[in-house]
């Protein structure tokens, strides 16, 4: 049964990566600030006509505005054209500086799709095709030195629907690195272990994390024991609810 849940979950992901305008993979990079890398993300076009990109780079305000990796890293091509159907390697460098204290980083490689304009038939003004414009940012985490996870939960507030839990975490962090929760569903069923992420704080000062988590329909109706972890497996909240 579990395998079966992983192979419906990965079908959804694929389903809604491909119902986009382009697609890009990995979605996410961890780089050291110690040393200079170069990394490669594919642009895939999902659609029958040509496509034109252009990258950027932007900073989380929500991690925070002066923990940003902007002005350290380097985009190439910044202009990109796919054909149809066609894929695209674009890469970027990150730099080491030395004004980065110990601790997370974090900015997005920002991709957006540029409309092409038509002219209509008597050439007087000109139309913008803007039906559905993809934008994709893919987070960028850069670490420098030892992380410290460590964060003061204001409250943890559960509330339990028939199909649903709806999670609320208040915390400050006082650490120098988000901390990234996730959860787990356990129950004498055959499909014990559901696992999945809740949210992440940001690097520091105080952070609201929102999620509603689905109950598979077998356990609409049984008690389950729901537990919250931090990336170092850290428990922060254990119950039968």
């Amino acid at each position: 049964m579990k395998k079966f849940l992983y192979i419906i979950l990965f079908i959804i992901n694929i389903a809604i990566a491909y119902s986009l305008n382009f697609s890009v993979v990995p979605t996410r990079y961890e780089v050291e600030l110690t040393k200079v890398s170069t990394n490669e993300i594919y642009i895939t076009n999902n659609t029958t006509e040509p496509m034109r990109l252009e990258a950027y780079i932007e900073g989380d305000k929500r991690f925070g505005e002066n923990y940003n990796l902007n002005d350290d890293i380097v985009i190439f091509p910044k202009k990109i054209f796919i054909k149809a159907g066609g894929r695209q390697t674009v890469r970027f460098r990150v730099k080491p500086n030395s004004k980065y204290i110990d601790g997370e980083y974090k900015s997005y490689v920002v991709f957006k799709e540029v409309p092409y304009e038509i002219k209509n038939e008597d050439k007087s003004s000109r139309l913008t095709n803007v039906n559905l414009i993809t934008e994709i940012g893919v987070p960028i985490y850069g670490t420098k030195g030892e992380s410290l996870i460590k964060n003061k939960i204001d409250k943890i507030d559960i509330k339990r629907g028939q199909k649903s839990i709806l999670v609320k975490i208040n915390l400050e962090n006082i650490g120098n690195t988000s901390s990234k929760f996730s959860y787990e569903i356990v129950s004498r069923r055959s499909i014990d272990g559901l696992k999945g992420k809740l949210g992440m704080s940001a690097r520091e000062g105080k952070s609201l994390i929102e999620t509603e988590v689905p109950i598979p329909k077998e356990l609409y109706n049984q008690k389950i024991k729901f537990l919250i972890k931090d990336q170092n497996d850290k428990v922060y909240y254990s119950n039968t609810i």
